[in-house]
């Protein structure tokens, strides 16, 4: 499939639920940990990714174009920007929506899970594109769950539906959670009140590009992996990964 299960099962607990120490992976490794330091990346990747897919027939990532991923990795550093202005103002209300977020990203894992395990025998493409009926948003040739406040509570309101329509509403984190996660959501917005509404929309649009853009990267890292057995990490190094990551 093209998105593989975050879970050892569709139900599996959110990671660090266990206590016992976890060894780093390596998967995230090689992408900077700071935001300005990744929106840099991109900005670096994007030319390089280019002038490969324009050289190489057959090189690429079939979800990414070169100009996606431009436009991708300018509007994130600017966007980075912009957040490292705000972020200042954001109100004490503001952290319980963001553990809701937080949870809300976990638990979509599940859903791809569950969406996956339901059409197991179908085109992945196609698979993927059902992500659009779940409250999904295709931007930058990534399917990703809005993170606008109003977005993702418009979104819920769809995965709602789509939980329903895809026979997959009776699983653990179906229809039954959703629905409580969608009132308690709603709720936390209206505490919260619009006193950090330009705050919170220009954060939640931030972490959103910065999502798509390391999803991307990863697809890359392990495209240029396979793509060069041999000189792999070299052409890492001039795209512009950073070297303790391999």
């Amino acid at each position: 499939m093209l998105f593989q299960p975050l879970y050892r099962s569709p139900d599996a607990e959110p990671s660090g639920a266990d206590d016992a120490p976890k060894p780093k992976s390596r998967a995230k490794s090689y992408l900077p940990e700071g935001q300005v330091a990744l929106a840099a990346l991109g900005l670096a990747v994007a030319p390089k990714y280019a002038a490969d897919v324009a050289a190489l027939p057959g090189f690429g990532l079939i979800w990414t174009k070169p100009d996606d991923l431009s436009a991708l990795a300018t509007d994130t550093h600017a966007k980075v920007g912009e957040a490292g202005s705000t972020q200042a103002n954001r109100t004490p209300n503001a952290e319980a929506i963001d553990k809701l977020d937080a949870e809300i990203m976990q638990r979509l894992g599940n859903v791809r899970n569950y969406l996956e395990g339901a059409y197991e025998d179908e085109n992945d493409e196609i698979v993927r594109g059902y992500l659009a009926q779940l409250g999904f948003k295709l931007q930058y040739g990534s399917y990703m769950f809005p993170r606008g406040q109003d977005d993702r509570l418009a979104a819920l309101d769809q995965l709602l539906l789509g939980l329903v329509k895809h026979g997959i509403g009776g699983k653990k984190y179906g229809l039954a959670y959703w629905t409580d996660m969608r009132q308690r959501y709603s709720q936390a917005l209206t505490t919260a009140g619009n006193d950090s509404g330009t705050v919170s929309t220009v954060v939640d649009r931030k972490n959103e590009l910065l999502d798509q853009l390391r999803e991307i990267l990863t697809g890359i890292y392990y495209l240029l992996r396979a793509q060069f057995p041999k000189s792999w990490k070299a052409k890492l190094r001039a795209y512009g990964f950073q070297e303790e990551g391999y």
